[in-house]
């Protein structure tokens, strides 16, 4: 067995510390300009695009103030772009919670049930109508772009239906219930 595997040992040590490094510097890119997190690429560029949720940036937060503590550079600086972000855009003032996150154009997410069933009636017809091996092959990509986009939509149906008041740390949980 490679000894970088083996618990305790310099080589495990080496290894695990670089990659905590590398990991930490992947993500150095996440904030937008009001600290919500991008969804990063694989090689770490923000897909600004897409919405920039709360959980991802809760997500930041945490991560970078771990790499503060281990002395990565920079990780101050970014666990308080995430803590901006929660504090800022994120933030429902109104309510005193926090949304599920903010769109491009940095509108509060919604859901949209007849968006939601457009997108289930073109999975649907896809696994129909499309043989599994082209849907391996070659519409992999955008097959598996329509899924992801299910499983969002599902994901915020779901947290609507769960959760229908806003996420507080300000109130009481039977409060909100009792709402």
């Amino acid at each position: 067995m490679n000894s970088k595997y083996e618990i305790s040992t310099k080589e495990n040590r080496e290894f695990l510390k670089a990659s905590c490094e590398e990991l930490l510097n992947f993500g150095h890119r996440f904030p937008s300009p009001n600290g919500g997190s991008y969804y990063l690429g694989d090689d770490g560029t923000p897909w600004k695009d897409r919405n920039r949720e709360t959980w991802i940036t809760c997500r930041m937060a945490h991560v970078y103030s771990l790499g503060l503590m281990l002395g990565h550079e920079g990780s101050g600086e970014l666990a308080d772009a995430a803590l901006k972000g929660l504090k800022g855009e994120l933030h429902d003032e109104k309510n005193g919670g926090w949304y599920a996150g903010v769109t491009p154009e940095g509108g509060a997410m919604e859901f949209d049930v007849a968006e939601y069933e457009k997108l289930v009636q073109k999975l649907r017809k896809n696994r129909e109508n499309v043989p599994e091996r082209a849907l391996k092959t070659k519409y992999a990509k955008a097959y598996k772009a329509l899924k992801e986009d299910v499983k969002k939509m599902t994901q915020l149906m779901l947290q609507d239906l769960l959760f229908p008041w806003p996420i507080s740390m300000d109130k009481d949980p039977e409060e909100l219930m009792l709402q």
